[in-house]
């Protein structure tokens, strides 16, 4: 069996760190267990807009993409990038 996993995260949302967290402790359970499954990651209130309906604020950062190695990186990265564009970007002030 094959499961889809859609995390939406809130970029303001004050456990934005411990969500993302989460994201990457998920993938690696995935990656032992069913690498498989589906996995995508879609950021709202972003000041980055990235989807194909031009949503305003909606990021989908990761479109269905099986766990793996490289996917956990990834998720390292945006998590990186959401911190910094957090704490310089005032569009979330």
């Amino acid at each position: 069996m094959r499961d889809s996993v859609v995390f939406l995260i809130d970029v303001l949302s004050e456990n934005f760190e411990k969500v993302l967290g989460i994201t990457e402790r998920f993938l690696k359970s995935k990656v032992i267990s069913n690498e498989n499954d589906l996995f995508t990651l879609v950021f709202y209130n972003s000041a980055k807009t990235n989807n194909e309906y031009g949503f305003e604020g909606v990021d989908i950062a990761i479109s269905k993409d099986n766990p793996s190695a490289d996917l956990i990186k990834k998720n390292k990265s945006l998590m990186l990038y959401y911190e910094n564009q957090i704490k310089e970007d005032k569009h979330y002030d």
